[in-house]
């Protein structure tokens, strides 16, 4: 009996051990929050791994599989702030609002500022509910209403499915500004990363089409800018930091451009630029590209 105890110790150690050990990633020494940022990229080595058996059994992608397995919480009000849900176009989004102005019309302070927020995550991840804290922040500190909307993302339904759905919500959005409360000449929008590259987009269409609707002020978080070239030096250099290693762009490019992960090592080789999109590459950059794809 104490020797099975004592072997049962021994074993569930060793694998508390070897389960920290395949988990541990080093960390850039230009990291901050730490802690925060190892527990995320164990969850993220786990949910990869989990991923990629999904692969090989034929059972989806990875993004697809983060993406049913990653659900954010809805948000519960607060002393300060209301959320609530509301339909604009195709979009179920997310609105948070100062709770002393919870109502709208004439029941709200007239001439109210607002910022549309789109999130991030490849095109393949994330809600507006993974932006919660956030939303709650903006509202307390500056007194706005929020509007994170949901879009389509491309483990349901590739391009142009996610832009389509943030430029509807965004007209659709100003269009009710007045019922709101709202002055629609005092109405931002925002997103990072992949939801930086849509905030981009939807404005560059607002201003392409002549529409009347122009948000104030366009905010992009660490957006993505340019996917003709997934090779640059900052491609490389971090291209085995945590976090960025198990997230690669070329697989959520070809996710969100092809529907499926086909054109992931076409793009990583840059297959996919276009003549058009090289030369002016290399006309801005001074950098000239090589399809390593066609050099195989």
């Amino acid at each position: 009996g104490c020797c099975s105890c004592r072997f049962l110790l021994f074993l569930s150690a060793a694998s508390a051990f070897l389960l920290a050990y395949g988990l541990y990633e080093p960390l850039p020494d230009f990291s901050q929050d730490r802690a925060l940022l190892a527990l995320r990229c164990a969850a993220l080595k786990t949910l990869t791994a989990l991923g990629r058996l999904m692969e090989r059994l034929n059972l989806g992608s990875f993004e697809t599989a983060a993406h049913r397995i990653l659900r954010f919480p809805a948000p519960s009000n607060t002393s300060s702030v209301i959320f609530y849900y509301r339909q604009f176009a195709n979009s179920r989004t997310l609105v948070a609002m100062p709770r002393h102005e919870s109502g709208t019309g004439e029941n709200r302070t007239a001439g109210a500022a607002a910022v549309i927020y789109i999130h991030g995550g490849g095109w393949a991840l994330g809600a507006p509910e993974m932006h919660n804290s956030l939303c709650e922040q903006l509202v307390e500190q500056t007194g706005i209403t929020v509007f994170a909307v949901r879009y389509r993302l491309s483990s349901e339904q590739p391009f142009p499915a996610a832009f389509d759905d943030c430029l509807s919500a965004t007209l659709a959005i100003f269009d009710a500004a007045k019922s709101l409360g709202l002055d629609a000449g005092r109405i931002a929008i925002a997103g990072d990363s992949a939801g930086g590259q849509l905030t981009a987009s939807v404005v560059q269409q607002l201003r392409r089409s002549g529409s009347p609707h122009r948000p104030k002020l366009h905010l992009m978080v660490y957006p993505v800018t340019q996917v003709v070239n997934l090779r640059t030096s900052s491609h490389r250099s971090h291209s085995n930091v945590a976090l960025m290693k198990h997230l690669p762009s070329s697989r959520f490019l070809s996710l969100y451009l092809a529907g499926d992960m086909s054109a992931a090592d076409w793009i990583s080789q840059l297959g996919h630029a276009t003549e058009y999109a090289r030369l002016a590459y290399e006309r801005a950059t001074g950098e000239v590209l090589v399809n390593a794809y066609m050099h195989k």
